[in-house]
Formats: structure tokens, C-alpha cells, sequence
């Protein structure tokens, strides 16, 4: 990597979890030495981008936040599903979010909260589970199944609760049966207490780029409640698409 690549590689490693890390444990991801990743780091700080905190560790400045927010307050994602989300949230009172692929990994890139008390908690920037979650199995099920073993060589499914598919055919089959009814479900598979719903954001030829859903706690959800907001993520799903369809 060039000075500029060793750059833009710590700015995205400190944009993931744990979100702060030592300059030894940078030095190793860019391939640096300490001195080396040090100029780098100090160059961040010193533009803002990064900050160095008392335990001597760095984490992403104000800078990188104010970037972000402007990326995101004029022509971002969120900025135009917005509208969408917000009417799906308010018709369902739970929480709504989009994720699209990115770097491999399915994750969040806008979610509104439910008003409501309890509710299901999440974050923008986490990665969504292909195995366990709305989005995650929404996403996935539109691949290549030679991708997805692929993915799982790489990373083998892992086990969140007692209901999270970690079988193979079992995941192939569930992503079968997705493509057919046009909406994913994971009941309890990702957290014990939560249920999520997911449908595909399609373009106009078809193809899958981000997925919908919402967050219900398992307290407030009925087998009546569950065909509503199966036809309600189903229906935001393809308003969204129709509108990208609009403007290609």
C-alpha cells in the first residue's frame, strides 16, 4: 500500500469496532512500522480526522463526523429513503432501517427508532448475520449460492440463540423459500427477544442492492400483527424500488 491507501485504511478500520485501537495493533492491518503509522495518525489528528485519547489509543475525530453527516444530510442514503422509513415507522410504531452490502458484510446504513419504550435496540454501522437476521438473510438470498458457500468457507455460521440457522441446507432451503414469498423473517434467531422483518429494494432490471425492515420486540408481536407488517415491509420495499426505478 501507498501513503494515501495507508490513510484511507485507517480512517475504515477506525470507523469498525472496537472503534478505538493502539497504534500497534494499526501497524500490523496496514503494514507499517510504529514510526511509520505514527506520521500517518499524526496527519489524521492533526486535520481533525482522528483524535488520540488518554489511554493513548485513537478513535475517528470530529472531522470524520462532520463529513459524514453532510454526506448523509444532502445526498446520502438515508436523505432519500427517509420519507419511507419514516411512514413505516409511524404506521408500525417499531424501529425501520436499509442495509446494503458493504465490504462484504451486510450492514446498516440508516435506521429510524420506534417512539415506542421498549423497543429493539441497533446502530448504524453494525453488520447484520446472513444467517440470523431480516436484513442479512434478505440480502444474502439474492446471491449466487456459490458466493454464499464462498462467504462461509471464509466464515463459518455462527450461533446466536437456539433458533439461528447454522446448517447449510437448512440456510439454502430458507433462502429459497425467501426468493419465493419475497420477504425474509427472523424470529428469535438473532436476539431471544426480537423479531425482524426484511423485503428487497430492487432496481428497474431487477437486481437486488439494499433490504428494508423492521425491529418488533416478540412481546408485542401476534400472528394477525405479523401479516400486517409482513404487507407493510413488503409494500415500503416496493415503493422504494418504483422510485429508483424512476430515476434511472
Amino acid at each position: 500500500m501507498n501513503s494515501s491507501e495507508k490513510l484511507i485504511t485507517l480512517l475504515k478500520t477506525l470507523s469498525k469496532e472496537p472503534f478505538e485501537f493502539g497504534v500497534t495493533e494499526l501497524s500490523k492491518i496496514i503494514e507499517c512500522g510504529k514510526s511509520g503509522t505514527y506520521k500517518l495518525l499524526a496527519t489524521l489528528v492533526r486535520e481533525g480526522l482522528a483524535e488520540q485519547k488518554p489511554n493513548k489509543k485513537y478513535r475517528l475525530g470530529l472531522a470524520a463526523y462532520l463529513i459524514g453527516k453532510s454526506y448523509e444530510d444532502h445526498v446520502g442514503l438515508g436523505r432519500f429513503v427517509r420519507p419511507y422509513l419514516e411512514q413505516l415507522r409511524d404506521v408500525t410504531n417499531e424501529n425501520t432501517s436499509i442495509a446494503v452490502w458493504s465490504e462484504g458484510v451486510v450492514t446498516v446504513l440508516y435506521r429510524l427508532e420506534s417512539r415506542a419504550m421498549i423497543r429493539v435496540v441497533g446502530r448504524v454501522g453494525s453488520a447484520r448475520p446472513i444467517n440470523a437476521s431480516a436484513m442479512g438473510k434478505t440480502l444474502a438470498a439474492y446471491l449466487d449460492w456459490t458466493d454464499i458457500e464462498e462467504m462461509i468457507r471464509r466464515t463459518p455460521l455462527k450461533r446466536y440463540t437456539q433458533k439461528t440457522i447454522v446448517d447449510a441446507e437448512a440456510l439454502r432451503c430458507e433462502f429459497e423459500l425467501i426468493r419465493k414469498q419475497g420477504y425474509a423473517v427472523s424470529f428469535c434467531e438473532f436476539d431471544e427477544g426480537s423479531v425482524g422483518i426484511g423485503a428487497p429494494v430492487m432496481d428497474r432490471d431487477g437486481n437486488v442492492w439494499a433490504s428494508i425492515s423492521i425491529g418488533v420486540p416478540t412481546l408485542r408481536v401476534t400472528e394477525e400483527k405479523m401479516k400486517e407488517y409482513v404487507h407493510l415491509v413488503g409494500k415500503t420495499a416496493r415503493q422504494i424500488s418504483e422510485a429508483i426505478g424512476r430515476m434511472q
